[in-house]
C-alpha cells in the first residue's frame, strides 16, 4: 500500500511538473525563410507548414514573403511579421547567388508598440535598439546599440523627434572609451534656440540659433558659436544669416577678451572668394589670399598675421576640382614645416 502512495505521488509531481513546463510554453511559431521555401519554428525548435513559395506578383501566397529582382537575377527576399517589421532579409549577387542573411527580432507590449529590436548578420549580432514613448504616445527608438567585431560597442541615443543627441563608445570589457552628447535648448514654445555638445562630459561647443528668412522660407541658422579649450579659454564666432563668420572673439582662462575681430569677405566678378581680412577697431590683423586658375578652381591660399606670411595651402586640380596637397607652415625662426596630402586628403607620413 505504501509503495501504490509512493507511486501515485511520483505520478502526481510529473504531471505537475509538465504542466508547468507546457503553460510556460506559450508556442507560437514564426514564419522562416529561404530561397525556395518557407516553413514555421517555435522557440522550442517544433517545425510545422513546411512548403515551397508560391508567387504571385512576387509576394508568397502563404508566407507572405517578398522577392525582388533586376533584369531577371533574384536580388533579394524578404519577409515581414504581423506587426509590419521585417524579420528575414536574404541578399543575392548579381548572378542570382546567396551571399548572406540579415534578421532581427522584436518585443512588444500588449498593444503591439515596439520595445526592443535586435538585429543579426549571418547570425551574428550587429546592433539592437530600445524603444520609449514620446508626449504623443507613439513609440521612437532611443537607444540604438552598435556590435563591432573586436569586440568594442556603441551606443547611440535619441530624442523624441528622432535626433542624435548623443553616444558611449565601450571596449571589449565593457569599459567606456569615450562620450558625446547634445543638449537641446527650446524656448518656451518648444522651439529651438541652442545647442551645447560635451565631450567625455566636458563642454566642448556651445552654439546658438537664430530664425532666418529666405523669401517664403523660414530656417534656423546658427548665430554664434563658442569652442572651449582644455585650458579655459574660449574662441566665439558670430555669423550671418548666410553662414559667414562676421567677427571673431577671444578670451583667456579668466574670461578676458584677448580680441574682437571684424570679418570682412571679397569676391571677383566671377564670384570666386578672393579674399578675408581680419580688423580690430579698423587695423588689419589677419589677412587670407585665395589664387584661382582660369577656369575657377582654386590653386593656394595664403594666411598673413600682419604683413608676415604664416602659412600657405597648396591645391592641386584633379578630375574637375582642387583639392588640397600640402600646407606650408612658415615658423618665427625661419624654418618652414610641409605637411602633403594624397588624393583623397590624407596625411602623406
Amino acid at each position: 500500500m505504501k509503495g501504490l502512495k509512493r507511486l501515485l505521488i511520483t505520478f502526481l509531481l510529473c504531471t505537475l511538473i509538465l504542466g508547468a513546463f507546457t503553460a510556460c510554453h506559450s508556442h507560437e511559431p514564426e514564419w522562416k525563410i529561404d530561397e525556395d521555401s518557407h516553413w514555421k519554428e517555435c522557440d522550442c525548435g517544433e517545425i510545422s507548414e513546411e512548403g515551397e513559395h508560391t508567387f504571385e506578383l512576387d509576394i508568397c501566397t502563404v508566407c507572405g514573403a517578398e522577392r525582388k529582382t533586376e533584369d531577371g537575377k533574384l536580388t533579394d527576399i524578404s519577409l515581414l511579421n504581423e506587426y509590419g517589421d521585417w524579420t528575414q532579409w536574404l541578399y543575392f549577387d548579381e548572378e542570382g547567388n546567396f551571399v548572406y542573411e540579415s534578421s532581427a527580432e522584436y518585443t512588444y507590449d500588449k498593444d503591439g508598440n515596439k520595445l526592443s529590436d535586435v538585429l543579426y548578420d549571418d547570425g551574428v549580432l550587429t546592433s539592437s535598439g530600445e524603444y520609449a514613448y514620446d508626449s504623443q504616445g507613439f513609440t521612437y527608438k532611443k537607444y540604438m546599440t552598435e556590435a563591432y567585431e573586436d569586440g568594442t560597442k556603441c551606443v547611440y541615443e535619441y530624442n523624441e523627434k528622432g535626433d542624435s543627441i548623443g553616444y558611449i563608445l565601450y571596449d571589449e570589457e565593457g569599459s567606456q572609451i569615450e562620450s558625446y552628447r547634445s543638449e537641446y535648448i527650446t524656448d518656451e514654445n518648444g522651439d529651438l534656440t541652442g545647442e551645447k555638445v560635451y565631450i567625455n562630459d566636458v563642454l566642448y561647443k556651445e552654439m546658438k540659433y537664430s530664425p532666418g528668412k529666405d523669401g517664403d522660407e523660414e530656417y534656423l541658422y546658427i548665430k554664434e558659436e563658442t569652442i572651449y579649450s582644455d585650458d579655459g579659454s574660449k574662441n566665439t564666432d558670430i555669423y550671418d544669416e548666410e553662414g559667414y563668420v562676421i567677427q571673431q572673439i577671444s578670451y583667456d582662462a579668466q574670461g578676458n577678451k584677448l580680441y574682437t575681430y571684424d570679418v570682412e569677405y571679397f569676391f571677383d566678378d566671377d564670384g570666386n572668394h578672393v579674399a578675408t581680412e581680419k580688423r580690430e577697431k579698423g587695423v588689419l590683423k589677419e589677412e587670407e589670399i585665395h589664387e584661382y586658375d582660369e577656369e575657377g578652381y582654386l590653386l593656394s591660399s595664403k594666411t598673413y598675421v600682419g604683413d608676415k606670411l604664416t602659412e600657405e595651402a597648396v591645391y592641386t586640380v584633379r578630375e574637375n576640382s582642387s583639392g588640397l596637397s600640402k600646407i606650408i607652415t612658415y615658423n618665427d625662426d625661419g624654418t618652414t614645416t610641409v605637411e602633403e596630402y594624397d588624393e583623397y586628403g590624407n596625411v602623406i607620413e
